[in-house]
């Protein structure tokens, strides 16, 4: 996972979406930022990171990729899930 300052996007790219994301090019919740993050992640405040999975991202002209054996695990409203879906887990 890689974070981005904001000035290193694009402008226009990054549209403001719901809460922490970024809509880009009508795919809904491909970006994030956290303003304020908590204290054992602080140092990405403000920052910008992507979903590999969701949308294409080119750093000077290389597309990023998952990195072999690394993978993205679907959990919470960032990744589609429903309430229901997201209190199941776990449930018997």
């Amino acid at each position: 996972m890689a974070y981005f300052p904001p000035g290193d996007i694009t402008a226009g790219v990054l549209e403001p979406g719901e809460h922490i994301y970024y809509d880009i090019a009508g795919a809904h919740r491909v970006a994030w930022s956290y303003e304020d993050a908590w204290t054992e992640v602080r140092r990405v405040s403000g920052l910008v990171s992507f979903e590999p999975d969701e949308i294409e991202v080119q750093l000077d002209g290389v597309r990023l990729r998952l990195e072999p054996g690394q993978n993205v695990v679907s959990h919470g409203v960032d990744r589609n899930l429903t309430l229901d879906e997201t209190t199941a887990v776990g449930q018997p």
